[in-house]
């Protein structure tokens, strides 16, 4: 019997039109649709569909998280606190990712149960993420990602390299190539 299975293209193959995303390490720069592309967020208690254009320029720490991860929910508080003292220089976007088997709703009752009582609160998070998660694969959470003003992935780090002296020495480097004149 014939099949015509063989010459179907498979989903994942690229070969239906779909582009296939692979993961970037650091040293890679980030694809241009990493910025223009349209992610689910949640913030200021609003859920919208936004891109990242405007943290071009920036330095951006991606922090990975869930709501059923205690860990998570107690470096959150410290990224706000990091996010309000470096302004215009630091963009923190917490993801949510869909493997994490959270919803909105558990996002929701997240923020306004847990990071309005303990701080973490006003940082935006993508949600519902199976693109940012493709690009950086990982088991463990909180897992960050430090991406340079140009787009440059600088470092794939835990919580204990996410604190003041380790952005200060970054941005300091940074500014040292120019990235921030």
């Amino acid at each position: 019997m014939f099949s015509l299975s063989a010459q179907t293209p498979r989903k994942d193959s690229g070969a239906d039109g779909l582009l296939s995303i692979t993961a970037i390490h650091v040293g890679d720069k980030v694809p241009e649709d990493f910025y223009t592309r349209k992610y689910r967020i949640f913030a200021n208690g609003e859920t919208i569909t936004a891109d990242l254009r405007h943290l071009k320029g920036k330095l951006i720490i991606l922090d990975f998280w869930a709501s059923w991860c205690g860990m998570c929910l107690t470096q959150i508080p410290k990224g706000e606190l990091l996010s309000q003292r470096y302004g215009d220089t630091l963009a923190m976007v917490l993801v949510n990712t869909k493997n994490r088997r959270d919803d909105l709703m558990k996002i929701k009752k997240t923020y306004n149960e847990t990071l309005s009582r303990i701080g973490g609160g006003s940082l935006p998070t993508v949600y519902e993420d199976d693109y940012l998660i493709r690009l950086f694969p990982h088991a463990a959470i909180p897992r960050y990602v430090w991406i340079s003003p140009h787009g440059m992935v600088l470092a794939i780090t835990g919580h204990t390299f996410v604190n003041s002296n380790q952005i200060d020495a970054v941005i300091d480097l940074l500014r040292g190539q120019g990235n921030y004149e």
